[in-house]
């Protein structure tokens, strides 16, 4: 079972090592070059030579998917970027701390709750953004190209549809962690670990999620820690919180060609904390959640869990990342990249509209959670209503409004109206 798999293996990985096309420039009216495409070319600097040789590395190819597909992640750069946080107390002052100098979650949680009972609440706040469309390679986007398309072959992954290849195992990145050469890595540790007789990807994805599960700990010393693990720094230290192991089912599963999604709870009702998980896209086009028990546990609970967020790739005009003012502030996991609603998929929902005046035409809605009322919904408020959907319709809300300047939720009367 073993060696056929290795041996299959080796096709599929040793097809990416071709040699590169050079190509220095492409103009902006090259016939069939998407307009999307020559946008982000054209916003970037020096880097763009990486970008106009990935193109010409796939123009001539005699399948014209991995080209399609160079412009599709190329197309959809425009926004996207890795992001380096710091922490830091109510008076600016930042914070450092190691996961492994703590014996167990419990001392660290305990060590965290008298920190921030003596400095004040302590927050993420973001030191460098570093966009893709100037700095990622070459190498990077082919590499990319290559397995995505070479892993469209596998019997379990064969039936999904172009559109599902590309928005849901094609992106090189998951969220906003720094860019890596992950999918090679997963591939060569997953694929030998398949019998060859498996064709279903409800199959693969179990086993990939019982493998992580049972492999990797969620370890609530991480809890806090603010920047995203790489998967080769995951497989040093078998731990990580509950965002990153999310993230390495989701690069593990698309390493295998198998469509996958990160979601996000933003905040937990009456609770502490968000929460991620990750879903596959099962045989019948629908996202199943793979949990592990503790998150289990969540959805069990009923009422605890508000809203529900998908991250995208694609530009999702729907969003608040789409519609915003880059200048303008939101609060926290709103308004930051490019989310899908997709709590209906997951969970029982209603609307919420709301009725009444306020100081902005955009509207929160909050949850409590962590002593505070934090946002988790957005609406626009127009001729004095707004209306909130996909919302789990068990838990108790307040409307707000940001205050720009202090960056800071205050609340606003309103008049309730839950519409099942």
């Amino acid at each position: 079972m073993f060696s056929t798999g290795i041996h299959t293996f080796s096709k599929w990985i040793g097809m990416i090592g071709f040699p590169l096309i050079a190509l220095s420039c492409l103009k902006s009216d090259n016939p069939g070059l998407p307009d999307k495409v020559v946008r982000v070319i054209q916003q970037t600097g020096f880097n763009r030579v990486e970008l106009t040789k990935t193109i010409g590395h796939f123009l001539y190819a005699p399948d014209s998917l991995p080209l399609k597909a160079a412009y599709f992640l190329i197309g959809n750069m425009e926004r996207h970027y890795s992001i380096d946080y710091e922490i830091r107390d109510a008076s600016g002052k930042t914070f450092h701390y190691d996961p492994f100098s703590f014996p167990d979650d419990g001392s660290f949680l305990s060590h965290w709750k008298a920190l921030e009972d003596s400095l004040g609440k302590l927050k993420f706040k973001a030191k460098k953004f570093t966009l893709d469309r100037d700095t990622i390679t070459v190498e990077t986007l082919i590499e990319t190209i290559q397995l995505t398309v070479n892993s469209h072959d596998f019997p379990w992954a064969s039936n999904y549809s172009t559109s599902q290849l590309f928005s849901f195992v094609l992106p090189y990145r998951v969220g906003n962690e720094h860019i890596g050469h992950w999918r090679a890595f997963l591939l060569a540790h997953f694929f030998p670990l398949i019998p060859d007789t498996i064709q279903q990807p409800e199959i693969v994805a179990e086993m990939v999620n019982d493998y992580i599960d049972t492999h990797f700990r969620v370890d609530d010393r991480f809890l806090k820690k603010a920047d995203i693990a790489s998967v080769e720094e995951l497989f040093r230290i078998r731990c990580g919180n509950e965002r990153d192991i999310s993230y390495l089912k989701v690069k593990s599963l698309r390493s295998l060609g198998i469509p996958a999604s990160l979601n996000h709870i933003p905040y937990y009702a009456d609770s502490l904390y968000g929460g991620y998980f990750a879903a596959y896209l099962n045989s019948q086009n629908k996202f199943i959640p793979l949990l592990n028990s503790r998150q289990k546990q969540a959805f069990t609970d009923g009422n605890r869990i508000p809203k529900i967020y998908q991250r995208s790739y694609t530009v999702c005009d729907s969003s608040l990342f789409a519609i915003k003012a880059v200048s303008l502030t939101t609060p926290p996991y709103l308004g930051h990249y490019h989310d899908r609603d997709v709590t209906a998929d997951f969970i029982p929902t209603a609307s919420i509209s709301f009725e009444g005046s306020a100081a902005d035409s955009l509207l929160y809605l909050t949850v409590y959670n962590d002593e505070e009322w934090r946002a988790t919904d957005w609406a626009i408020l127009k001729n004095g209503k707004a209306v909130f959907n996909n919302l789990n319709p068990g838990v108790s809300y307040r409307f707000a409004t940001l205050n720009q300047e202090e960056d800071t939720l205050k609340e606003v009367k309103g008049r309730y109206v839950l519409v099942r």
